[in-house]
C-alpha cells in the first residue's frame, strides 16, 4: 500500500488518513484480504502518525534500504490486519 499527497497545502487537512482508510476498507470489506502492508522512509514521522492513526502496526525494519541525498534510510515494515478477523479470534 502506498499514499503520496504531493502539494504541500493539502497536508494536514485530513486527507492522508481518509484515503487510507478507504482503501483498507476496500482491501477487507470487498477484497476479504486479511492484512496490508506498507514501507515508508523512518525519517517520514508524518507518514507513520498518519499509518498508526488508521491502525497500523510496526512489525520491524528493512535496515539501510534507500539510498537517498546521499546517504542510506531505514524503511519501517507496518502492517494493519482486518478488524473483523482479530474480533473472531482468528
Amino acid at each position: 500500500m502506498g499514499i503520496f499527497i504531493g502539494d504541500k497545502a493539502c497536508w494536514g487537512k485530513g486527507y492522508g488518513p481518509d484515503a487510507i482508510r478507504q482503501l483498507l476498507r476496500y482491501a477487507f470489506e470487498e477484497l476479504n484480504l486479511h492484512k496490508v502492508y506498507l514501507t515508508h522512509f523512518g525519517q517520514n514521522e508524518r507518514g507513520r502518525r498518519c499509518y498508526e492513526k488508521c491502525g497500523f502496526v510496526q512489525e520491524g525494519v528493512l535496515r539501510d534500504h534507500a539510498f537517498k541525498g546521499g546517504k542510506y534510510h531505514d524503511h519501517p515494515i507496518m502492517s494493519v490486519i482486518n478488524p473483523a478477523e482479530r474480533r473472531k479470534g482468528r
